[in-house]
């Protein structure tokens, strides 16, 4: 078991609060705070409950608080429910997420997969169920807003809200959250590779990574486009797909960019069984 001296300092951080934050919740210096951390002095007994209360955590895990037993078992628990069939989740119902989140109700990793459990998963998502859970879900995505670090988990939660803002005839207010988000020139990849010299085999190596990447991403949409396309029928779809498979075959073999498109459209359409 870890010392309440260290519990402090590793749930201070958790939530995100700093020394001298947490010293003006309970009107003392940040010396004090400090001298806890340290193991130099320790809190008054009197304001261990109010230090439990700040943290959302029982007074028994203040004094107690193995990090590591919970950190592991919370990265079993992801693990575990990823691998679950998509058949068996995203219905609200998985006993395994549901447990995770009534026994850890303020971890952020736990929420995420919860509100998504519930939301019938992070894609195509009907919005009856978003109606149904919308005051819960959009309570659950503020806090991750509001408190997580985690640029993705609030990407996630962004996301979320905003497809509940849609479903319940508040077009403007979704759109605008959507736009908040980062566009492709501005993420994390894209400014990795404006980091090196482009003289340079850094330079190179990230440009091919994001290139294969980008171009994933493209065939995704390009498939998208006719697989969906109303105005073809389900022939002309697979006419259309066959013909540019047939192209980007010979192109792929000169260039990254064709080959990871041509095995995306590839990929899709099998799952389509459009082939």
């Amino acid at each position: 078991m870890l010392k309440i001296n260290e519990n402090i300092r590793i749930l201070r951080k958790d939530n995100n609060l700093t020394q001298e934050k947490l010293a003006s919740y309970l009107n003392l210096s940040a010396v004090s705070v400090s001298k806890w951390e340290s193991g130099e002095t320790c809190p008054d007994i009197s304001l261990i409950p109010e230090l439990a209360y700040i943290f959302k955590v029982s007074i028994d895990e203040l004094m107690g608080y193995d990090y590591t037993k919970k950190e592991l078992e919370i990265l079993d628990i992801m693990d575990k429910y990823q691998k679950i069939d998509n058949h068996l989740k995203y219905n609200g119902e998985c006993k395994l997420i549901n447990d995770a989140y009534r026994k850890y109700p303020n971890d952020l990793r736990i929420i995420n997969l919860y509100m998504f459990d519930k939301a019938g998963g992070y894609a195509d998502n009907d919005p009856k169920v978003l109606i149904k859970h919308s005051v819960e879900l959009l309570h659950l995505s503020n806090k991750i807003k509001e408190e997580s670090k985690d640029l993705k988990l609030v990407i996630d939660a962004i996301t979320l809200a905003a497809k509940i803002y849609l479903a319940t005839n508040q077009k403007e207010k979704s759109i605008e959250l959507i736009h908040g988000l980062p566009s492709l020139y501005h993420t994390s990849n894209q400014r990795l590779e404006q980091l090196f010299d482009k003289n340079t085999k850094a330079y190179m190596d990230v440009l091919n990574e994001n290139l294969k990447e980008v171009s994933s991403l493209f065939g995704d949409k390009l498939i998208k486009s006719i697989y969906y396309d109303l105005n073809l029928t389900n022939t002309e779809k697979k006419t259309k797909i066959e013909s540019l498979l047939k192209w980007l075959c010979i192109e792929s073999k000169n260039y990254i960019g064709v080959a990871e498109i041509y095995n995306q459209i590839y990929n899709r359409a099998m799952h389509y069984k459009m082939l």
